[in-house]
């Protein structure tokens, strides 16, 4: 009988505005990159990472979170899934689970700013907005590798000298 043991710290379970990175290794795609962030734009939440990553793995077509299995169900089929509510074929569904099946999964996270239940609309934006800017700036310094980033950017975001080094010491644990 098979056995595989997932382990990882609690504190991917609590909330926070953070950043992550989630790199699939292939043994024939090599490494592919997500990069991601926690922090809701319509209401004052930041969910937990794990609660976050959990989405970007969903296979339900409808979903605006599956990020990540979108972005490979396009890589290994010829339909096109960029349209949020294309359903996924069982041809495609069983292509993307072979896909995960072959690959190594590893997770880097980074929370920046704690988040408290109850805390304001204006702090909740500039928390979220700060990360993003972040999201944004990582997301430019790793284009040169293979993305699965589906987003575009916008300009180069405009980050304080902490967020910069923030953003030089996560590239360091890639």
């Amino acid at each position: 009988m098979k056995n595989y043991t997932l382990e990882f710290p609690g504190t991917l379970l609590k909330e926070a505005y953070s950043l992550y990175v989630v790199k699939l290794t292939h043994p024939n795609k090599g490494e592919l990159f997500y990069v991601g962030q926690t922090g809701n734009r319509a209401i004052p939440v930041a969910r937990a990472i794990f609660r976050r990553l959990s989405g970007h793995f969903d296979d339900q077509g409808h979903s605006t979170q599956n990020q990540i299995y979108r972005s490979i169900a396009i890589r290994v089929s010829n339909e096109d899934l960029k349209t949020k509510n294309k359903v996924f074929s069982k041809e495609v569904k069983q292509a993307v689970s072979t896909f995960f099946e072959q690959c190594e999964v590893k997770v880097q996270a980074f929370p920046i700013f704690e988040f408290e239940f109850g805390i304001s609309k204006e702090e909740h934006n500039r928390c979220r907005r700060r990360t993003e800017a972040m999201e944004q700036a990582l997301i430019m310094a790793l284009s040169d590798k293979n993305l699965l980033n589906i987003k575009s950017l916008n300009s180069d975001p405009d980050l304080s000298g902490d967020e910069r080094e923030k953003i030089k010491m996560i590239m360091t644990y890639l």
